[in-house]
């Protein structure tokens, strides 16, 4: 659907389909190796809980995974968003991919970032239906996103060119996570406030992060580009993980114990 959307050229305008493309493919990268992965991880634990019954460590298990995607969708989120442009421009410009190019694959990623942590939770939670052998809602769920996304797609390209395709499969992966953690929450009893308190403070981290990759990429505005992206990067991550240990999140406490060489 995104791909015969792009194709309208006279709406969204010239080369849609190779930044879609382009981004797709950074997009990509952390849900391969974080947010498949991880579920794909968890599949055998999850199964062995729903089988022996045990709901309150089935429901455990997928809070632990939840906030660990989250964990790292975040910052990855916060830095595309914010760094796009240089990624692209210093990946991909050369050649026949110029300027315009950029600008369009920049701004397509950018959008396309903001649906990070709901293809990756949406990944885990599919995996948390297929444990209590539930293949149908996730199927229901996921003609909802399609149906959705391809409803965005004509609303959006209109004022948002193909940066609008992008949003589009952003919301429609962030409502298509909603609803099946409402539908696996009906059907473990909920998963409490942990959620929530642990989404508030990572989301509070990710705003330091945001702050200090904006102050280092003007600081640094004078050197080579691929320089100062690895600088704003390194300065989010730091920032990121400093402001989450300060918050109390697990996840920055354990890395501060496996920097210290603890186990």
């Amino acid at each position: 659907v995104d791909t015969i959307c792009a194709s309208l050229t006279g709406i969204v305008g010239l080369g849609a389909i190779a930044a879609l493309y382009y981004a797709t493919r950074l997009v990509q990268l952390p849900m391969g190796i974080f947010g498949v992965s991880l579920a794909t991880a968890v599949l055998p634990v999850l199964s062995s809980h729903a089988a022996a019954g045990n709901r309150e460590e089935f429901k455990k298990t997928v809070v632990f995974a939840l906030e660990n995607i989250f964990f790292i969708m975040l910052p990855v989120t916060v830095f595309l968003f914010l760094m796009a442009e240089p990624l692209i421009r210093v990946m991909f410009e050369r050649g026949e991919f110029d300027r315009y190019s950029t600008i369009v694959t920049a701004s397509v990623l950018s959008f396309s970032s903001l649906g990070l942590m709901g293809y990756g939770g949406a990944r885990m939670l599919t995996t948390a239906f297929h444990a209590l052998k539930d293949t149908r809602t996730p199927v229901k769920v996921a003609v909802l996103s399609l149906t959705l996304c391809a409803l965005l797609d004509v609303v959006l390209m209109f004022p948002m060119k193909v940066s609008g395709i992008a949003l589009a499969g952003a919301v429609s992966s962030t409502v298509s996570f909603a609803v099946l953690c409402v539908l696996l929450g009906r059907r473990l009893g909920g998963f409490g406030g942990d959620l929530r308190k642990f989404f508030l403070r990572i989301l509070f981290a990710g705003l330091g992060e945001g702050v200090l990759i904006g102050l280092t990429g003007h600081f640094f505005a004078g050197v080579p580009e691929i320089v100062r992206l690895g600088l704003t990067f390194a300065a989010g991550a730091v920032a990121y993980v400093a402001a989450a240990l300060v918050l109390g999140v697990p996840q920055a406490v354990k890395i501060k114990e496996i920097v210290r060489g603890k186990r």
